[in-house]
């Protein structure tokens, strides 16, 4: 019976990839993922802030793909230089003929809220690690709206359905917001409540963090951290003010030396995964923030906090300020979270010394028992204080980064080098080097190198730690960018490593950040059937002496209107 089930989900499985590519034309919709192909490696090189990646993603989903390269000059609120480089992107040009494409049909297939969804079949063929409990064939399928979204996952080796989530956002009238479902909140730098926004923690030392926002749908399916029930934001004059309440059930294990571990993902496959305890978290959260404009000479204030239900059912709560200033060449943010066992910080200061030269200073302290954290879950309190002081001097394609990093009275030191070279208007080439020099002696150091010949680009990065001759991490990526853009890449990296080499790669689930800090050798090659709407991705993982956790993973994703 298992092997018909499993026959069957094949069938059904590739029904739905042939009647995809049939009808491609539908495909050409916007969505996350696509939008993500241009949006996160900007990111990464650094000349997009997550903020304007976050302007631009509203442009798109809002007017549709751009109709012309020059229309990159009429999104607001974002810095000459990327409209500049927005307007002269290669996706971004090809993004301008599928409008083309789009409008030749758009009088026969108009529709005033085009509902846009996407598929994603998983098959993870391990080694005898969890085969006896599901089946090897996994799948999250998602539908979103223009105000709701919908999502239901499963991954391989699970029973049944394992997660279903969704939300439906709107407008009341009167300057009001709400959502109700699964959703996260952005307010304030951090301290006070936890921010989800993806890959902040891979920005420039010398940037703020993310400015103040309200709140936003979540059916990623993932069982990342979230908030399931309702929220809602009022204007009141120059202020908004916003309230969240959640309650959803999160996994954890408690271990009498290390204390209690959330569970950060969904994944039910094992005994251990199926047996952990879940507790009931219920938080209050509540914000209030001027509306100042973020790009002009301006204060900003906010007021943060947030109440919780910890593991033994009593309530603790956390309160916090927010300051945020935007004056000439200065640039600051801070903010203080105070809870019943001290406080935690959070501050941050730029100084534009001219176009070529930037100051920055980082100082925070942090602290284990705070209840936004774990929920009144430890049972003792740490402190740390952690901060760095640095510069970035040279212009955009020649750029020196100096940072001394502090913690606890300890110092380390880390010198970053990139170097942009441009041949003609086709051959792009990109190097960094970095070197570390911690506070005990030892030395790290890693290096990154892009070449980009237009239809192809080559990545090749290095890390360096831990003594002698250990401790060597390689990774290599080529990506052909034809009409069926393909990516390849291998990473490898050993035990005695003690830092980690990065690597975010385009999988048929999304982008990801796959780190490898350990003896495995890891491949991943991508191909787009249909660019950025058919997408088929195989891994294979190769643990060194003949570990059982050896795997191979196929991902195929459809996605369409």
């Amino acid at each position: 019976m298992g092997c018909v089930m499993v026959r069957l989900n094949y069938l059904a499985f590739w029904c739905v990839l042939f009647m995809t590519i049939i009808n491609a034309k539908t495909l050409l919709s916007q969505s996350d993922f696509a939008i993500n192909k241009l949006l996160i490696p900007a990111i990464e090189d650094g000349w997009m802030e997550v903020s304007e990646a976050e302007i631009v993603r509203i442009h798109l989903m809002k007017y549709g793909w751009p109709v012309v390269p020059e229309e990159a000059w009429a999104i607001h609120n974002i810095r000459p230089e990327v409209s500049h480089t927005l307007s002269k992107d290669l996706r971004w040009r090809l993004w301008c003929e599928w409008a083309k494409e789009e409008s030749s049909t758009s009088k026969i297939n108009s529709q005033p809220n085009p509902i846009k969804w996407n598929i994603t079949g998983m098959g993870d063929f391990n080694k005898g690690e969890y085969e006896f409990e599901g089946s090897k064939i996994g799948c999250v399928g998602r539908i979103r709206s223009n105000n709701w979204g919908a999502v239901i996952e499963r991954d391989a080796g699970e029973v049944g359905i394992d997660f279903i989530g969704g939300y439906v956002n709107g407008q009341a009238g009167n300057g009001v917001n709400w959502i109700v479902g699964d959703h996260r909140i952005h307010w304030g730098a951090g301290a006070t409540i936890s921010r989800y926004d993806p890959f902040q923690s891979m920005r420039a030392p010398h940037r703020l963090g993310q400015i103040s926002r309200d709140f936003d749908g979540v059916y990623s399916g993932d069982g990342s951290p979230m908030r399931r029930g309702v929220a809602i934001r009022k204007n009141f004059g120059n202020w908004w003010f916003a309230s969240s309440f959640d309650s959803r059930k999160r996994d954890y294990s408690f271990n009498s030396t290390s204390g209690l571990s959330w569970f950060e993902t969904g994944l039910h496959r094992t005994e251990n995964e199926i047996q952990r305890e879940s507790a009931k978290v219920r938080r209050l959260a509540f914000a209030a923030f001027s509306k100042s404009n973020y790009w002009s000479n301006s204060i900003s204030l906010g007021f943060v906090g947030e109440v919780g239900q910890s593991l033994n059912q009593t309530w603790t709560g956390v309160v916090g300020g927010v300051f945020r200033l935007e004056k000439d060449a200065l640039s600051m943010e801070s903010e203080i979270g105070f809870f019943k066992s001290g406080i935690i910080m959070r501050n941050r200061a730029v100084l534009t010394a001219n176009q070529n030269l930037f100051l920055f200073c980082v100082f925070d302290r942090e602290n284990e028992f705070h209840p936004g954290r774990n929920w009144g879950a430890k049972s003792s309190s740490e402190t740390k204080w952690i901060g760095n002081i640095g510069a970035s001097w040279g212009p955009m394609n020649r750029n020196l980064v100096l940072l001394t990093n502090i913690e606890n009275g300890f110092a380390s030191f880390k010198v970053s080098l990139i170097q942009n070279t441009h041949k003609d208007c086709w051959i792009h080439l990109q190097s960094r080097l970095k070197l570390y020099v911690n506070d005990d002696g030892s030395i790290e150091f890693g290096g990154r190198l892009r070449w980009d010949l237009g239809i192809m680009r080559f990545s090749g990065e290095f890390a360096k730690s831990g003594q002698g001759l250990y401790g060597w991490g390689r990774a290599l990526r080529v990506d052909v960018k034809g009409v069926r853009p393909i990516t390849l890449a291998v990473m490898n990296g050993v035990n005695q490593m003690e830092g980690r080499l990065y690597s975010l790669l385009p999988t048929a689930r999304g982008y990801r950040l796959f780190s490898v800090g350990d003896n495995t050798y890891r491949a991943i090659i991508t191909c787009e059937i249909v660019p950025d709407r058919v997408v088929v991705s195989l891994e294979k993982v190769w643990p060194d002496g003949g570990d059982t956790h050896s795997s191979h993973r196929i991902s195929i994703r459809l996605e369409g209107r």
